[in-house]
C-alpha cells in the first residue's frame, strides 16, 4: 500500500515539474511573438493622477512623483515597456521606469525629477511617454507642470548678495572718480580695502593712503 502511495507521488511530481518546465521554455518564444504583432499604434494609455505640482524648493534635488497608468484601450501594451522622460522637450528630466505585466491594467510607481538646475522660482514642464524596447513611443504623451518656489530665507539671502555686490561696486566707482586715487590704486586693492572696513568708504581711502605710504608710495 505505501509502495503504491509513494509511486503515485513521485510519478505526480515528476510530470508537474515537466509540465512547469515545457511551459517556461515556450513563454519567451510565445511573448516575443506576442510583442511582434503587437501595433502600438493602437496603444493607448492615460495618466489617471495627473495634476499640477508645488514645490518649495531648499535642499531637496529629487522630486518623487506617484504616476498611476492606466490601459484604456483593448490592445495589450508591449512588455516589457519603459516610461521614459523625453530629453528634448522637457525642462527638468528624471530617470526612466521600467514597466512589467500585472494582473490588472492598471500601474501605480513613483519616478524622481530632478532640480538640481533649477535656480529660481517658476513653473517648468517635464514630459513623459511610454516607449517598447525598440524606443517607440505609443499612448498619450504626459506632461507634468512643476511649480517650484525657492525657499525664502535662500531667496533673502541671494537677494542680499546681490545688493552687497551692487553697493560694494557703487562705492568702487565713487572712490576711483577721485583723480588722486584712480591713478594710484587698482580696482582689486580699493574693493579690498572696503571689505576690510566693512564698507566705509572714508575709512577704505585711509586704509589705501597707509598701505601706500608704508610700501614708500609706489603704484599698486
Amino acid at each position: 500500500m505505501w509502495k503504491q502511495f509513494w509511486r503515485k507521488t513521485w510519478t505526480w511530481i515528476i510530470n508537474y515539474k515537466l509540465k512547469n518546465l515545457t511551459l517556461s521554455n515556450e513563454s519567451p518564444d510565445k511573448k516575443e511573438k506576442e510583442n511582434i504583432n503587437i501595433d502600438i499604434s493602437k496603444c493607448s494609455s492615460i495618466c489617471t493622477n495627473l495634476k499640477s505640482i508645488y514645490i518649495t524648493k531648499n535642499n531637496n534635488n529629487f522630486l518623487p512623483i506617484e504616476v498611476i497608468l492606466k490601459n484604456p484601450g483593448q490592445n495589450n501594451w508591449p512588455f516589457p515597456c519603459f516610461f521614459v522622460c523625453d530629453e528634448i522637450s522637457s525642462q527638468i528630466k528624471g530617470d526612466k521606469i521600467k514597466l512589467k505585466p500585472n494582473n490588472s491594467l492598471e500601474y501605480k510607481f513613483n519616478i524622481k525629477i530632478n532640480l538640481q538646475k533649477i535656480k529660481r522660482t517658476g513653473t517648468y514642464l517635464s514630459e513623459w511617454q511610454l516607449r517598447n524596447e525598440q524606443n517607440e513611443k505609443f499612448g498619450e504623451k504626459i506632461t507634468f507642470k512643476i511649480k517650484v518656489i525657492f525657499d525664502k530665507k535662500l531667496i533673502l539671502k541671494s537677494k542680499y548678495k546681490k545688493d552687497f555686490k551692487s553697493e560694494l561696486q557703487n562705492k568702487i566707482n565713487e572712490i576711483k572718480a577721485k583723480p588722486d586715487i584712480a591713478l594710484r590704486f587698482s580696482v582689486n586693492s580699493i574693493k579690498n580695502a572696503l571689505l576690510r572696513t566693512k564698507g566705509n568708504k572714508d575709512e577704505a581711502i585711509k586704509l589705501l593712503i597707509t598701505q601706500n605710504k608704508n610700501k614708500g608710495e609706489t603704484l599698486i
